[in-house]
């Protein structure tokens, strides 16, 4: 799967694992008495422990690519660096270790809880593989989807979420890229909002629809949400 756009959790949770390592060198350089600024310890440190250097640059590589297995280094990584400030307040005692491991406990079950949700997102899971004959959904929900450029793409819905949707494109051999409009018309309503293409599978884009923004019409993606909720409608494919 391709990534156009990552979302504010990705980011953030790229930055928290690199903080990582930083976290656990400051904590030894401050229970040994040494500057948590001499850049060549850290280095050192890094160097002398290749197995966390390695987890280290997994977890960074499948968070930003945005990759299922990510949740499995993940708490390894967490795990590994709360072992090693556990080793050390053990080592000196000293109570301000002790507070900032459970702070960083605390922000490593909160990023793994959030990116566990994130990873569930209809935008990331298209649920369908390009060996399928057939990929609509079994209440043929088709959208259109209007570019910049004003080009015009139908599309299948296959997933979606309160934030989203996957849709495979069935009309044009190319795929739409950055900000779209959304339409879809349903049991005689047309229903519109703006989005964005920030994930693309096969012949499929994932539209994480900008819930702040709307098109000039009454009826918006929340209602149309709602209303497939109501109609019983769950994603899935024939």
């Amino acid at each position: 799967m391709n990534h156009f756009k990552r979302s504010i959790l990705t980011k953030n949770l790229t930055i928290f694992i690199l903080f990582g390592p930083l976290f656990v060198f400051i904590l030894g350089a401050y229970n040994k008495g040494l500057s948590a600024f001499d850049l060549s310890e850290m280095r050192s440190y890094l160097f002398d422990n290749p197995y966390y250097t390695i987890i280290l640059v997994i977890t960074i590589y499948s968070v930003f690519w945005i990759k299922r297995f990510s949740l499995i280094f993940l708490p390894i990584f967490f795990l590994f660096n709360i072992f090693m400030s556990v080793q050390l307040f053990i080592q000196s005692l000293d109570k301000l270790l002790l507070i900032l491991n459970f702070i960083y406990l605390g922000a490593s079950f909160m990023f793994y809880t959030f990116w566990s949700d994130e990873l569930k997102d209809a935008v990331y899971n298209p649920l369908f593989t390009p060996q399928d004959i057939e990929k609509r959904s079994d209440y043929g929900l088709v959208a259109e989807l209007t570019d910049s450029k004003g080009v015009n793409y139908l599309g299948s819905i296959t997933n979606w979420d309160k934030e989203g949707c996957f849709i495979n494109i069935l009309n044009n051999n190319s795929i739409p890229r950055n900000e779209v409009d959304f339409k879809l018309k349903l049991k005689g309503v047309l229903f519109c909002q703006k989005g964005r293409v920030v994930s693309n599978y096969d012949r499929g884009v994932g539209v994480k629809i900008n819930l702040d923004k709307q098109v000039d019409q009454e009826y918006n993606w929340t209602e149309l949400y709602e209303l497939i909720n109501d109609m019983g409608f769950s994603p899935r494919l024939t």
